[in-house]
Order: structure tokens, then C-alpha cells, then sequence
């Protein structure tokens, strides 16, 4: 009973954190992060808007956080609330995730209670793990579901019971609904099975249903976003290739090397580059030579001590050597977000020095404490924490004036849309949150409508307004409106004339 008290109020108090954090930085300083605010509008564009479709949550990014967001946008919208959809929903996750680390803690450690509650309180508390649990990303929300198949994992290392093998493949092929980074975790998870499998010298027959237990709910999860990508776009791996691929939104990055530290294609430069911010998220990793060499140098007597802490600690490990790979082939926009991983290594690897390596306890925590520190730290450095930085600017500064994450350029278009009359074209990949903050989302001819291509072609017969954001290189590939009309931003297209320019949005009034 003390024990499900426990639980209740630890998840209380951080949903209660997060979501108060949420409610600052969404409805008071008004600032939104561009992962978060796109999968509101996706979410949005589902079941608002004039053409409201399944189809519209879109086929690059995983769509289980905008899915989790539609029940709370019918309830949200008449309240005027609709940005808190994403924050209500990772504050749910996040409170989650730290009451799942406390319930591996005492998977562990059975014996001790207080310990393990510290550990999951000062994992809670690191201000990115509090950022991202606020602010609507899909972060949280992929980071709970591995850490609950961690959690399966770990007892699955302890029982070998079937049931905790399958749960444990349930939620890594869920975590795939959220990010792409469930791949290398999926994989480090294999090679610690069959690793252990055959240390264990179970017969073949064995190995063999364990493997295919653990690999078929994730292939079926994979196979079944591959199905919809062929289905829908036309193109299986749409996702994968697509002109809205991270792939192709990273061309320019390969282009110019040093925004990345000249890590595009040089190994060093990408380790040091992934290093310098692990470090600082999770300063643990000093003391991985004290707590790994007497396992390695005692590999007989403390074998199952070595195993115990690559379950815990290996297929995050997995994630971060992904991320060292997509730096080096240029496929990485290299934000502070894609190393939170580290903590959770960081995180675990504490929970098992407290069982195993009693005289590391006190370094590792207090190792633990300075990481809330070090990310701190890094969150305010413009160049570790590219996107943080502008959050903790405006929290620290309500007054400063940070125009892109606050949106308020899409927001005054939006505005001043509500005045006028007749349909709206947009191209909602950049300008997603114009209809999302419109009162009449039902006048915006947005990129997902089924027939918005053959809108754009003949504009002029169906539209009263046009409206197109100052173009960079790529959007005359990616925005049909510059596609099809290159020169519409100099006024040089059909039946147009310009209504007003609001920052770098030009409104043209189409003549009829």
C-alpha cells in the first residue's frame, strides 16, 4: 500500500511540474517549439480545417504524438487551449518515464526504497528531461515507452518469463510510432538476447522462439508504416526519400560543414562532436572505467553483473552510435535533444552501481546531481543547446523578443486573416500554424487538402488570397506554390496584387 502511495504521489507531483512548465511557456511567453507546434497542427489538420482526413497527420514524421493529441483538441479548441494538447500529452509521458525508472530502480534493488526514489526524483529534475516534458515534442513520449520495455527487459534478464520478452517488443514497436530512433534501439536490444542466450547455453529451439518473439511486433510495427507510406503516398519508403525526408532537409547541412563542427564524413569529428555533449548531460560516464573494469577483469565470477548493466544501458548506447553515424553522413541537424538518451544511460547506470558497486554510490549520485548542472549548462550555450537556447532566454527574460520560436509572425498573419473574407491558399509546410491559430481553419486551402495541387495550378479560379513566406532555395522544390509560380514573391503571378506584407509573409489579393 506504502509502496502504490509512493507511486501516485511521484507521478502526481511531476505531471503537476511539467505541466505547469507547459502551461508558462505555451500560454504566458507564448513560445512553441517547431516539433512540438507541428505535430498540433497535424493532429490539427485531422479534424479541422476544410478537407479534415486521417491522411492529413502526415507520412515522414511518426504520428503517434499528434494521434495522442486529437481527443484533447475536441476538448480544447472551445476552451481556447488548443496549445496545451501537445504539453498535456507529454506530461503524462514524462511523469511516466520517471515513475518507470523508479519502478527499475526497485526491479533491482528490492531491498532498498529510498535510493531508488532519489535517483528517479533527480532524473525527473534535469531541466531538459523538464523541457521536453513541457513543451509537446515527440521526445517524451518515445523516451517513456523504451524506458517501459527497459523495464521488461530487465525483468525478462531475471525470470527469462515469455510474457515480460513479449511486453518488452510490444512498446519498442510503439516507441517506433514516436521517432525513428527505436531502429538501433530494436537492434542493441537483439544483440543483448542472443548474447545472453548464448551465454546462458540455451538450446537452439530456444534462441530461436525468444528471437522471433521479441523481432515480430516490432517487423509488423516497421511493415505496417512501410504498407501505409505505399498505400497512400504511392511510395513505400515515402518517408525514408520523400523531398520532406530528414535526408533531403539536410542537404544544405552537407553543404556547409562547419555548422556542424566539420563532422559530415570524419569519425573523430563526430565522436568528439556527440562526446563533448554526452559528457555534459550525463557526467557519469568518468566513472564508467571504475565500474566497468572489475566486471570485465572478474569476467567469470561477474559475468552476469557485466550482462545486467548492458541490459540496462546497451540499446541506448545503440541510439547514441546512430546518431554518431548520422552526423557522419550529414543526415544530422546535431540539436542537444537527439543526446538526451545519455541521461537515461546515465540515469540507469546509477541504479546499478547501488546494487552492485556499494562503493561508487555516493560519486554516482552525486555525479547524477552535477548532470542537472552540466545540461543546465548546456541548454544555455546558443552553441550546444541550438534550440534550447532561445527557451531559456525568454524564461529567463519574458520580455526579449525571439519572433521565430514564438510564432508571432504566423500568429499576426493569422490575425489579421480573421478580418477578411473568401478561401485562403497556404503552404502549410512552413506555415503550418497560420490555419492552426485561425478562427475559420475551414477557409485555408492547406498542403494536405486532397485536391490542393490542382488548386495551386489555377489559384486564380478558386481562391480570394495567396500567401507565401520570403523563399529560401529549397522551397522552389518543396513548396508547390513557388514550384508551380517562381516569382510570386515579386508580385509575378496571375491575378494577384499585394494586400500587406507582415514580417517575411507577403498577402496577395487575388483579383477576380
Amino acid at each position: 500500500m506504502r509502496l502504490k502511495i509512493i507511486n501516485r504521489i511521484l507521478f502526481l507531483f511531476f505531471f503537476a511540474l511539467y505541466l505547469a512548465v507547459g502551461y508558462y511557456i505555451a500560454c504566458v511567453l507564448q513560445i512553441y517549439h517547431s516539433d512540438a507546434i507541428s505535430r498540433t497542427a497535424l493532429a490539427f489538420f485531422t479534424i479541422f480545417g476544410r478537407n479534415p482526413h486521417l491522411g492529413a497527420i502526415g507520412f515522414v514524421w511518426q504520428p503517434l504524438p499528434s494521434l495522442l493529441q486529437i481527443p484533447l483538441l475536441l476538448i480544447l479548441r472551445p476552451l481556447g487551449l488548443i496549445m496545451m494538447a501537445g504539453p498535456i500529452v507529454t506530461a503524462i509521458a514524462g511523469a511516466l518515464s520517471v515513475l518507470v525508472v523508479y519502478k527499475i530502480g526497485l526491479l533491482i534493488n528490492p531491498s532498498k526504497k529510498l535510493l531508488p526514489l532519489l535517483i528517479s526524483l533527480l532524473f525527473g529534475l534535469n531541466p531538459l528531461i523538464i523541457l521536453y516534458s513541457a513543451i509537446g515534442t515527440s521526445e517524451m513520449i518515445f523516451i517513456t515507452s523504451l524506458l517501459i520495455s527497459s523495464y521488461y527487459l530487465v525483468k525478462w534478464f531475471f525470470q527469462m518469463k515469455q510474457l515480460d520478452l513479449i511486453l518488452c517488443s510490444i512498446f519498442v514497436a510503439l516507441s517506433f510510432w514516436s521517432r525513428y530512433e527505436s531502429l538501433p534501439f530494436f537492434a542493441g536490444a537483439i544483440v543483448l538476447l542472443l548474447s545472453f542466450s548464448l551465454y546462458k547455453k540455451l538450446a537452439y529451439k530456444e534462441m530461436e522462439s525468444t528471437s522471433i518473439q521479441f523481432v515480430l511486433p516490432f517487423v509488423f510495427s516497421l511493415s505496417f508504416w512501410i504498407l501505409i507510406n505505399w498505400v497512400i503516398m504511392k511510395n513505400p519508403f515515402y518517408f525514408l526519400n520523400s523531398i520532406y525526408s530528414n535526408a533531403s532537409l539536410t542537404i544544405n547541412l552537407r553543404a556547409n560543414p562547419q555548422f556542424l563542427e566539420y563532422s559530415y564524413h570524419s569519425f573523430i569529428n563526430s565522436f568528439i562532436y556527440v562526446l563533448k555533449r554526452v559528457f555534459l548531460l550525463a557526467p557519469i560516464i568518468v566513472a564508467l572505467p571504475f565500474i566497468l573494469l572489475p566486471l570485465i577483469l572478474r569476467i567469470k565470477k561477474k559475468a552476469e553483473d557485466l550482462f545486467l548493466f548492458l541490459f540496462l544501458t546497451f540499446p541506448y548506447f545503440a541510439i547514441l552510435l546512430f546518431h554518431i553515424y548520422q552526423l557522419y553522413s550529414g543526415q544530422s541537424f546535431g540539436w542537444l535533444r537527439f543526446y538526451i538518451y545519455a541521461i537515461i544511460m546515465g540515469t540507469l547506470t546509477v541504479i546499478f552501481v547501488i546494487k552492485k558497486q556499494k562503493y561508487l554510490i555516493i560519486i554516482s549520485i552525486l555525479l547524477l546531481l552535477f548532470g542537472t548542472f552540466t545540461t543546465g549548462y548546456a541548454m544555455t550555450r546558443s552553441d550546444l543547446g541550438k534550440e534550447e537556447f532561445s527557451f531559456v532566454q525568454k524564461i529567463l527574460n519574458p520580455s526579449a523578443n525571439l519572433a521565430l520560436e514564438e510564432y508571432l509572425d504566423q500568429r499576426s498573419v493569422s490575425t489579421l486573416m480573421n478580418n477578411t473574407k473568401g478561401l485562403i491558399l497556404v503552404d502549410t509546410d512552413k506555415g503550418f500554424s497560420i490555419p492552426l491559430f485561425a478562427k475559420n481553419p475551414e477557409r485555408y486551402v492547406i498542403t494536405s487538402d486532397l485536391d490542393y495541387v490542382s488548386i495551386v495550378k489555377k489559384y486564380y479560379k478558386s481562391v480570394d488570397w495567396v500567401i507565401v513566406k520570403k523563399p529560401a532555395p529549397e522551397d522552389f522544390t518543396l513548396n508547390k506554390i513557388y514550384y508551380y509560380y517562381p516569382k510570386i514573391w515579386d508580385g509575378k503571378a496571375p491575378h494577384i496584387h499585394l494586400y500587406k506584407q507582415v514580417y517575411s509573409w507577403k498577402i496577395f489579393r487575388v483579383d477576380k
